[in-house]
């Protein structure tokens, strides 16, 4: 059975992320810097294409444990490390995930088709 293929998009020049600033390589396992935290990708290259601006490329990738993402807030400069943050003490308590990122204001959500995964292997540019 074939793999699925997703889609991440990265900084141009350096191939890193452009919320965390991890840096990827092609053909290798690229996983979170912070526990418990996971990678985010797109599910379709269209909506890749959405989140693309100048400086960035898109690269077809496996990932390891696709899921649907939790609610999310942006807009703050730490507000990726505050959620997984919050992320965690939910799973540490053994608390509702969705309810305990609502408590602490998390409620805008992710990009269209975004996909939460424990590590993501890039394959090629999108040309």
């Amino acid at each position: 059975m074939a793999r699925k293929i997703y889609y991440k998009v990265l900084d141009r020049r350096a191939l890193t992320s452009c919320t965390t600033h991890l840096k990827y390589t092609e053909k290798q396992w690229t996983t979170p810097t912070i526990s418990g935290s996971k990678l985010a990708v797109f599910a379709t290259l269209q909506d890749a294409k959405e989140f693309t601006h100048s400086n960035t490329i898109i690269y077809k990738c496996y990932v390891k444990n696709p899921i649907k993402p939790y609610k999310y807030r942006s807009g703050l400069s730490n507000s990726y490390h505050i959620y997984w943050d919050v992320v965690a003490a939910a799973r540490k308590r053994k608390k509702n995930i969705t309810a305990a990122l609502d408590k602490a204001g998390y409620y805008y959500a992710w990009p269209n088709n975004t996909i939460l995964c424990n590590a993501v292997m890039l394959l090629k540019p999108i040309l």
